[in-house]
């Protein structure tokens, strides 16, 4: 969505927090914690409001399947979609390079694997999606799967 993300553990870091003075003034608008309590503690929900000012929403489902999706639902129309990315959800690194190559085709990054993949489908079929690129080899996320989830 053209915004930065921040990977977080308990607490921000010594660079996250340096980061964030350095552009304090200039941060104003919407935020979001991508994910569940769990994902983005509420103390880390609360530090980031004190950089910046706006409004602050947590985007979250009961796991992070459904976290995809919500955020999906946040962010895109389902009129504009012609395309989805798929991302293996087991493994961090797909989700993340994926978001590049999401935005890039202006298309909603939803999380699956090759057991999970309901919500992405369900999801894809209130949108006009007919391509889907993988994030994830062929063991991760099958072209079955991928086809699937087009409904087709």
């Amino acid at each position: 969505m053209g915004k930065p993300v921040f990977l977080v553990g308990q607490s921000l870091n010594d660079a996250q927090k340096d980061y964030l003075d350095s552009v304090k003034d200039q941060l104003s608008g919407n935020f979001y914690a991508i994910g569940g309590k769990g994902a983005v503690s509420e103390e880390v929900f609360e530090e980031f409001k004190a950089y910046g000012t706006g409004t602050f929403e947590r985007l979250s489902g009961s796991n992070r399947f459904l976290t995809s999706v919500a955020v999906a639902q946040k962010f895109f129309k389902p009129k504009n979609i012609d395309s989805v990315v798929l991302a293996y959800a087991m493994n961090y690194p797909d989700g993340l390079a994926g978001g590049p190559v999401a935005y890039a085709a202006g298309a909603p990054l939803l999380l699956v694997n090759n057991t999970n993949y309901t919500d992405a489908m369900n999801y894809v079929t209130h949108t006009y999606a007919v391509k889907v690129r993988v994030m994830g080899g062929a063991s991760l996320i099958t072209d079955e799967v991928a086809l699937e989830v087009l409904n087709l």
